[in-house]
């Protein structure tokens, strides 16, 4: 496996300069956010070669603030379309190994699941045609437990992976995972052919995306089963403000002395 963190831990900085504070940490992928790609209005292609430089892989985390790919409303349901949309096409430019793209979730508490996850479909199969022709893959993740979220369980991720997608992945977030059981038991019972993107933070059952080791997850335990069959990027999450390169340090620390790096 390959270890990497989110640019959004140097979100005061540059995205140029997260990549460089990613790879001085010690870590080989970055994974740039696209608000942050937004809020800096940086060239990907640019950007595509100082990672390179650097020997960092680099994935991409489309636009997830503020916007719904299900929302009843249909202005927001098309302006996120058009924002996965320009994400895909960011990843292209940025040369990223896969985009990583939240699914939508009901509008209110009194939504219908049943049609929520039919509009999920009925977008995906857009994504999906828009991933093959940008040549990217694109990794739906799967939520914590929380209210309104319709793509958590096992058997969600079954249902929606089966459909015999062309270019889309199923990203794993270890620290949603743990909401619903624990990681690695998760982990046992959807196929691991689907996953194509790791998400990695601790958490504990107030809190996701903590440090590793500042959580109650297995994490050890998690990493080694899915270091059984998984070979591909897993990218650390979890922002503090102001604590960014520390953070990262300290994670690299807890990976180094758990032999993973």
């Amino acid at each position: 496996m390959k270890f990497g963190m989110s640019t959004w831990f140097f979100q005061e900085y540059s995205v140029s300069d997260a990549l460089k504070k990613i790879a001085s940490a010690g870590f080989s992928v970055a994974e740039i956010w696209m608000e942050h790609l937004l809020k800096t209005s940086e060239d990907p292609y640019i950007l595509r070669k100082e990672a390179e430089e650097l020997s960092l892989a680099m994935t991409l985390h489309a636009t997830s603030y503020d916007i719904n790919i299900t929302s009843v409303n249909i202005g927001i349901r098309k302006e996120s379309e058009k924002q996965a949309f320009d994400a895909i096409s960011a990843g292209r430019k940025l040369g990223a190994e896969i985009v990583v793209l939240h699914p939508g979730r009901l509008s209110s508490s009194r939504g219908s699941v049943d049609e929520c996850l039919d509009t999920l479909f009925n977008v995906f199969r857009m994504v999906d045609t828009w991933a093959v022709d940008e040549n990217v893959f694109v990794g739906i993740e799967a939520m914590e437990k929380r209210a309104r979220e319709v793509y958590i369980y096992p058997e969600d991720i079954n249902n929606f992976m089966s459909q015999g997608w062309k270019n889309i992945k199923l990203t794993f977030d270890i620290a949603h995972a743990y909401t619903v059981m624990k990681p690695y038991e998760y982990l046992k019972i959807i196929n691991k052919d689907w996953i194509g993107h790791v998400h990695l933070s601790d958490g504990n059952e107030g809190h996701t995306h903590l440090p590793l080791g500042e959580g109650n997850i297995d994490v050890v335990e998690t990493l080694n089963y899915l270091n059984s069959f998984y070979s591909g990027n897993v990218v650390i999450e979890g922002y503090i403000p102001g604590r960014g390169y520390e953070t990262a340090l300290s994670n690299y620390k807890y990976l180094l002395e758990n032999g993973f790096l």
